[in-house]
């Protein structure tokens, strides 16, 4: 994950396009993905941006073979502590399970 100016994250997910159409609506039962891949969000009190950005496949060990995408969550809310819980909903809405 890293930071894009003040209230901008960006972040590099192993995720398709309908995983996160349905997680998006984990987070915000209104939110809904466009044919562009922009999802306007509200959560823990706040809206965000979010785009969805399709990359290109990641394979490992020649085998196995995920989606990747850039996920980037624009803030126009000045306090950190807001967007903290924002993003605190937002891991929750996209965890996953695994083991």
């Amino acid at each position: 994950m890293t930071s894009q100016g003040a209230h901008t994250i960006v972040k590099v997910m192993s995720i398709s396009r309908a995983d996160f159409a349905r997680s998006l609506a984990v987070l915000d039962p209104g939110a809904v993905l466009d044919a562009n891949g922009l999802a306007p969000a509200r959560a823990a009190g706040i809206s965000a941006r979010i785009q969805f950005e399709e990359l290109a496949q990641r394979t490992l060990g020649g085998v196995l073979s995920m989606p990747q995408a850039r996920v980037t969550i624009a803030f126009e809310e000045p306090c950190a502590r807001k967007r903290e819980a924002f993003l605190a909903r937002f891991a929750v809405a996209f965890q996953r399970g695994g083991g």
